[in-house]
């Protein structure tokens, strides 16, 4: 009886002793993208990466333009736009401040900017107002909502703008990209 008990204790032992425990591996977070935007997040500086600008008369595509920053020029359906600044060194900024203006400036700190400016003008208003931000307009200097996307430091806006001029309907889509810094 004692070699049995002897025998059960040690061969329990041993299977004790081979179980295989497996350690869990943590569950990364996932990444939580920062899409709210709030007057806190949009008050500042920030650097513009894209503008476009594409205009239609009665319905018809007339114009089309695109600047991007890393190509450092304006580009339509037929390549590079030949204009009369040096695009390479127009790097423009766009400032929100605190009291409800924005304003935007080039590299020098000079106002205006020639990305922007076929969107807004130099100085301006901004609301920030649900999913739109208002801005004031390059055409009448009325004001505009203008639709966003954030992500993360990076903002997308766009802006519908109709017109009646000479006859004509004219629309205008504008889409700008910034950057915070």
């Amino acid at each position: 009886m004692k070699r049995l008990i002897l025998v059960v204790l040690t061969s329990g032992t041993l299977l004790t002793a081979c179980v295989k425990t497996e350690t869990v591996k943590p569950v990364p977070a996932p990444v939580v993208k920062d899409t709210i935007l709030t007057a806190e997040k949009l008050e500042g500086k920030w650097d513009v990466i894209y503008s476009s600008f594409v205009t239609y008369k009665n319905g018809e595509k007339s114009e089309s333009l695109e600047w991007i920053k890393t190509k450092g020029h304006f580009i339509d359906g037929n390549g590079p736009v030949t204009r009369f600044w040096n695009d390479s060194t127009d790097i423009s900024f766009i400032t929100f401040h605190t009291d409800g203006s924005f304003q935007q400036t080039k590299r020098d700190g000079t106002q205006g900017s020639y990305m922007l400016g076929y969107i807004l003008p130099g100085s301006g208003k901004w609301i920030l107002k649900d999913s739109t931000i208002i801005l004031t307009t390059y055409i009448d200097g009325g004001t505009l909502d203008y639709t966003y996307e954030l992500e993360d430091n990076e903002l997308v806006v766009t802006g519908l703008e109709t017109e009646t001029r000479n006859g004509a309907d004219w629309l205008y889509i504008n889409t700008f990209v910034i950057r915070k810094e």
